[in-house]
């Protein structure tokens, strides 16, 4: 039902910034054969919206990825998910092993560009499986490539597990 739109990860990811000061990064990897739905892999830095005590946060950026399908003739978003068992219909065999390099391609993308100095994460699920944990790992390592510490993890007040990435060294700006 749905075609791959991409063989191999993209060399050219922009990335862009909304008035509420999130940056996203969005990649179409699919689109629906019937009806010309596009399947995209929606990857943001929002800054933080609420005071996360049990992480010890007041001022930070979140990152959060997503599925996005979209109804190209309305423009409209037709649903978001972070769900594996909602997202799986929407990912063909032949795409699914790019989804993580793209998402881990855009956090750096997205860590260069906005530079934050404290990225909070968390799970969706309160008994994520195995495998999501491992995605959760390969995100925390490109953190750690990318020049940022685990300064905390932990569970959050609704018994989701969380990350606290800071960056290891400050930003100098040259202007």
């Amino acid at each position: 039902m749905f075609r791959p739109l991409l063989s191999s990860i993209p060399t050219q990811i922009d990335v862009f910034e909304e008035a509420n000061g999130e940056f996203s990064v969005v990649t179409p990897v699919a689109e629906d054969r019937v009806d010309g739905r596009i399947v995209s892999i929606s990857c943001n830095l929002l800054p933080g919206q609420d005071n996360l005590s049990e992480a010890g946060l007041v001022s930070f950026h979140e990152f959060t990825f997503s599925v996005l399908v979209v109804d190209p003739f309305s423009n409209t978003e037709s649903f978001a998910s972070q769900d594996p068992r909602i997202c799986r219909p929407y990912l063909d065999d032949e795409i699914r092993p790019l989804i993580m390099p793209l998402v881990l391609q855009s956090l750096s993308l997205l860590l260069k560009t906005v530079r934050p100095a404290i990225v909070y994460r968390v799970t969706k699920s309160r008994f994520p499986a195995p495998r999501m944990i491992e995605k959760h790992n390969l995100i925390t390592l490109r953190f750690v490539e990318d020049g940022y510490v685990s300064s905390r993890e932990g569970l959050d007040r609704l018994g989701r597990h969380f990350w606290v990435m800071m960056r290891n060294t400050p930003v100098i700006d040259v202007d």
